[in-house]
């Protein structure tokens, strides 16, 4: 997709979802392995490079920790507009004009037309008013234990951190309230998105977001290794 009236800007398109899913996991699970703790203890000076199974990091603990800690936030809010976007594709949840209308709203949810004096919030507009496309009562907002610890994670971890702060930690267990949080969103969207096909590895896959055959990479090659 291309921005309308500005050639020069690169075009985009939408993340596999098994791409956005394997990250997330990988992610939170290696901020919560004492492999990455101990690496973290262990460094002497910033010229030790922090080993991660996605790159290797040479800036500081703070710096870190919070870049993994925005991807979190990043392919969690990318797979929640996917999970709306297969049931526009794919469901019969509404009528097939009104799901081709929607579409545009599941890949930018700021597009939404939000009711006069309701929140508008990326928290509000994300995980209450884009889900509400598909049913009025799907929405996060339903969970009374959830949604003040989503808008609080949201508020106080995800908004600052995407608009110039970091995060003053130095050790990862600081940061697990807040993945636990997302974790449980996560799981929210898994109980009623549309179920993703087991992918075989090196299969080449039509995916539903994008149209096009790509290669899963984590998926065939694996995570990568431990420097010897």
């Amino acid at each position: 997709m291309q921005a309308g009236g500005y050639s020069w800007l690169p075009k985009h398109e939408a993340v596999p979802s098994l791409s956005l899913i394997e990250e997330y996991k990988t992610c939170g699970a290696w901020l919560r392995s004492e492999q990455f703790s101990a690496q973290l203890n262990n460094r002497e000076t910033r010229e030790d490079f922090v080993w991660t199974p996605m790159l290797d990091w040479h800036g500081d603990t703070p710096g870190l920790i919070t870049l993994l800690v925005q991807r979190q936030f990043l392919c969690l809010e990318a797979h929640m507009c996917a999970a709306v976007r297969r049931h526009l594709l794919f469901s019969d949840l509404l009528p097939r004009d009104e799901r081709k209308a929607y579409r545009v709203y599941a890949n930018d949810p700021f597009l939404l037309n939000v009711p006069k004096g309701e929140p508008s919030g990326t928290v509000e507009r994300l995980f209450h008013h884009l889900p509400r496309l598909l049913h009025p009562e799907l929405t996060a907002r339903s969970d009374a234990e959830l949604w003040p610890k989503l808008k609080a994670v949201y508020k106080h971890v995800r908004n600052p951190i995407m608009h110039g702060s970091r995060l003053n930690v130095q050790d990862p267990k600081d940061v697990f309230p807040v993945l636990d949080v997302l974790d449980e969103v996560f799981e929210w969207i898994q109980m009623w998105d549309i179920p993703m096909p087991t992918i075989p590895k090196s299969l080449a896959v039509r995916t539903a977001d994008t149209g096009n055959f790509v290669i899963f990479e984590l998926l065939t090659r694996g995570p990568r290794n431990p420097p010897e």
